[in-house]
C-alpha cells in the first residue's frame, strides 16, 4: 500500500460512530453517523452539520478532494441527477474532504427487482435521462456500478452517486468495477464514451436477474461472452432483452438512442427481420406502415413478368428483338450448311 492508502487509512481511524471534524477553513463542525460506502480513492460518510444531514466524502489528498469538487460543481449546476455540493475543506492531520447533499435510496441491485413493470421502466427512463445529461457535458459516469445509482420513490427518482469515476470523452477510463466494465466482457475498449455508460447500465439491468459468479475472473473474454448471452436469452423482459442485446453488441450507442429504441419496442424489429428473410412477400404491414422487402426494392435487375401479367412496351421490344435475333442466326446457319 502506497502513502497515500496509508494517509487515508490515517483518517478513517478517525471517523468512528460519534467523531467530530472540524472544517480548518470554513469552521464547520460535523459529527459522523455512519459509513455510506467506499471508492477507489476515498470513502463517503453520513454525518450531521449545520447543513443538516448531509454526505462527506473524504480522499487520500487535497488534488483528489479538489477536483471531484470541481466537478461535482459542474455536473450538479447542469443536471438534478447528481448531489448538491455544500463546501469543501480538510482538517488535521491528513483529513481531505468535501460535504454534499445526502442522497436518500436503494442501490439500484436491490430495487430494482421490487419494482412493478412500469416502475422499471420508469426507473432505466431516469438513469438514462441522467446519463444523457452527463453526456453533453462530454463526460462518462464510468463507474457504473448498482451502488452508485440510488433508486427512490418507486423508481420516480433516481441519482448517480460518486463522481470519483466520472471522466472526459476520449481519456482511459480511471476507475471501474470489473463486471459493470465493457473491456472486461470483450464487448469494447477502456476509453469514456456514450457507450461505455450504456454497456454498463445494460450490464447492471441484466445482473439484477442473475449475478455474474466469481469464478468469471479467471475466465478468457470469450468463454465470459458465452455466459452473458445465455443469461440475456433468459430475461424475462422481451422487449429490454432486445434493446439490451442491441447495446452489448454496440448497435446502439448512446442513451438517446436506447430511448428510442425502447418505445420502437421488439415486435417491429422482428417482423422487419422476419420480411428480409422471405424474399417472395412483397411488403410487410405494421401499424399502418409499409415495410418494402429487398425484394421489392430496385436492386439493379428485373424480375421476370408473372403469368398473365401484361409486359410494358420496353419488355415487349426486348422480347422481339431476341426473337427476330435468333431466326436471323437460324437463317444464317442453313444457308452457312446448304453451301456444303
Amino acid at each position: 500500500m502506497g502513502g497515500w492508502g496509508q494517509r487515508l487509512n490515517q483518517a478513517m481511524h478517525m471517523l468512528s460512530k460519534g467523531a467530530r471534524v472540524q472544517g480548518k477553513w470554513t469552521g464547520h463542525t460535523l459529527l459522523v453517523d455512519r459509513p455510506l460506502g467506499a471508492g477507489a480513492n476515498g470513502e463517503v460518510y453520513l454525518v450531521h452539520g449545520p447543513f443538516g444531514r448531509a454526505a462527506m466524502k473524504v480522499c487520500a489528498n487535497a488534488a483528489d478532494v479538489a477536483m471531484e469538487w470541481g466537478l461535482l460543481e459542474r455536473l450538479s449546476a447542469n443536471s438534478r441527477v447528481f448531489p448538491k455540493p455544500l463546501f469543501i475543506d480538510d482538517a488535521p492531520p491528513n483529513l481531505y474532504f468535501y460535504v454534499m447533499e445526502w442522497v436518500q435510496g436503494v442501490p439500484f441491485h436491490r430495487a430494482y427487482p421490487r419494482l412493478a413493470p412500469a416502475e422499471r421502466r420508469r426507473a432505466v427512463e431516469a438513469v438514462l435521462h441522467g446519463l444523457a445529461q452527463l453526456h453533453r457535458l462530454d463526460y462518462g459516469f464510468c463507474d457504473i456500478k448498482p451502488e452508485n445509482i440510488l433508486v427512490a420513490d418507486g423508481g420516480a427518482a433516481v441519482r448517480l452517486v460518486d463522481v470519483g469515476g466520472v471522466t472526459s470523452f476520449g481519456r482511459s477510463v480511471r476507475q471501474y468495477t470489473p463486471f459493470y466494465d465493457r473491456a472486461f466482457w470483450g464487448l469494447g475498449g477502456r476509453r469514456a464514451d456514450a457507450h461505455y455508460d450504456l454497456c454498463g447500465f445494460a450490464l447492471n439491468v441484466l445482473f439484477t436477474m442473475e449475478p455474474p459468479p466469481d469464478a468469471l475472473m479467471a475466465k478468457t473474454p470469450e468463454q465470459r461472452q458465452t455466459w452473458l448471452w445465455k443469461v440475456l436469452r433468459k430475461h424475462p423482459d422481451a422487449d429490454l432483452r432486445h434493446v439490451m442485446e442491441r447495446v452489448l453488441r454496440s448497435e446502439v450507442q448512446d442513451a438517446a438512442g436506447w430511448l428510442r429504441a425502447s418505445r420502437t419496442g421488439v415486435q417491429p424489429q422482428r417482423r422487419a427481420t422476419a420480411s428480409t428473410h422471405a424474399p417472395n412477400r412483397r411488403t410487410t404491414h405494421h401499424r399502418g406502415s409499409v415495410q418494402h422487402t429487398p425484394s421489392s426494392q430496385s436492386s439493379g435487375g428485373r424480375r421476370p413478368p408473372r403469368r398473365g401479367a401484361k409486359m410494358d412496351w420496353t419488355e415487349r421490344l426486348m422480347w422481339t428483338s431476341l426473337g427476330t435475333a435468333a431466326m436471323v442466326t437460324i437463317a444464317a446457319w442453313i444457308s452457312f450448311l446448304g453451301g456444303f
